[in-house]
Order: C-alpha cells, then structure tokens, then sequence
C-alpha cells in the first residue's frame, strides 16, 4: 500500500496515476472538486462520568457524560469518518475546506494555471471512535 490511500480518501486527476486509485475526471477546478463535497463538522467529545459506562443490549449506552473540553473533527457526508486528533477549540481552530480553497483560488487569481490533482489523501482517517452518547443523545447534545 505505498500510495497511503485510505478507505474514504478521494483523489481526482485529470490523467490516470500509477496506483489506479483515482477519479479520472477532464477538468478540475478549484470551484468544483471532491474537496467541496464535504466540510468539516466540529464535534464535542463526552467521557462517562466516574467512568460508569452500561451498554443496554440494544448498542445504546446509558449513564451519565460530561463534555472532555476537546473537539473532533467528522466529515459532513459520513460522520462515521473522524479527521486528525481530538483539540482543545480555544487553542486551535481548522481551516474548512471552503475556506482553503478560497484562499487558494485567490492567491492564484491572474495566473495561468491548472489544477490536475487535489484530493484528501490521509485526511480522511477512520481514527479512534468517539466516546458514545448517553442513550438517546448524539454526539452532539449536551448531556
């Protein structure tokens, strides 16, 4: 696997690449690309408070949570896909993916270029789960 591309990694070219593992499409522009089909989605992370955690048999789990100060980032088109590590969001704010590729059409306003490749190759990692919610709650909720 030396061209790291995980699970939901998506990468776009317009010519074909050694692994194969690519969208072949004609034209790719910094307005329309695999980039703008998903955000980022902040998510607070929850711990159990006294460490007391009951799954109820139906996968639900029940008890009391708290919030752990730290935040998770989940793709808007699968939540399921967890990017980077869990971060404090006083100390530390990402960049969407809008807003970087903005920036990036911006600073290369009156250029002549072309985009050829872009896609989120070890962005996109299926990292640790996230605690589970007291039953009922998404992730999302305060307890």
């Amino acid at each position: 696997m030396a061209h790291r591309k995980e699970q939901f990694d998506v990468i776009e070219t317009t010519k074909p690449t050694w692994h194969g593992l690519e969208i072949l499409r004609e034209n790719i522009t910094l307005q329309d690309n695999c980039l703008r089909r998903f955000e980022i989605v902040p998510t607070e992370l929850y711990i159990p408070v006294n460490n007391q955690l009951i799954e109820d048999g139906d996968g639900n789990f029940v008890g009391s949570f708290k919030k752990d100060g730290t935040v998770r980032l989940v793709c808007s088109d699968n939540p399921e896909i967890k990017i980077g590590q869990p971060y404090n969001p006083e100390t530390f704010v990402p960049i969407t993916n809008e807003a970087f590729l903005d920036l990036i059409d911006r600073s290369c306003a009156g250029t002549n270029h072309k985009l050829v490749s872009i896609g989120s190759v070890r962005s996109r990692n299926t990292g640790p789960p996230l605690a589970p919610p007291r039953s009922g709650l998404s992730p999302t909720d305060s307890p």
